[in-house]
């Protein structure tokens, strides 16, 4: 009896621990942490948010003009946890600033998703991806990185 008692204490025990630490899902986010950068973001957030993105877009050089067809955005899908995020969407945050390209920019989690299921709908495999629309439709996109740079690979997929 007296073994069957301590099995008992103990699975109680863990019960209780894995209760109070096991889903860390179920915590309040600390009032001086920056809610999660989900969904459709702002670029003004984006940079005030995640002191990532703020470094890397200070550091880069305002972006060259080029012309823009009519009816031309780009969704900009990004992860602020993800490294390739950090540096592209900052670059193409210049680019965008000096063409005046119309963009929207996507928070997405660890699993691509986003609340309102933008990425399903676009096919969103990886972060960053950039999708290049013209009249709603899709001319192409940059996945994580481009081949040669994201500003020329960007501008050839607008002015196509």
């Amino acid at each position: 009896m007296n073994v069957l008692n301590k099995c008992l204490g103990w699975a109680l025990l863990a019960a209780l621990a894995l209760s109070l630490g096991g889903c860390s899902s179920f915590h309040e986010t600390p009032k001086n942490e920056q809610p999660a950068l989900l969904g459709p973001v702002q670029a003004e957030v984006l940079l005030e948010g995640a002191p990532e993105f703020r470094a890397a877009y200070d550091e880069e050089r305002p972006g060259i003009p080029f012309a823009i067809p009519e009816g031309t955005e780009v969704l900009v899908f990004f992860g602020a946890w993800c490294h390739d995020s950090q540096r592209e969407v900052p670059r193409f945050m210049r680019l965008a600033e000096a063409a005046g390209l119309r963009a929207r920019y996507i928070g997405l989690d660890l699993d691509k998703r986003d609340p309102a299921g933008e990425a399903v709908r676009h096919g969103v495999l990886h972060t960053p991806t950039f999708v290049v629309l013209r009249q709603g439709q899709e001319r192409g996109r940059v996945i994580e990185r481009s081949k040669k740079d994201l500003r020329s690979e960007l501008v050839a997929l607008i002015q196509n």
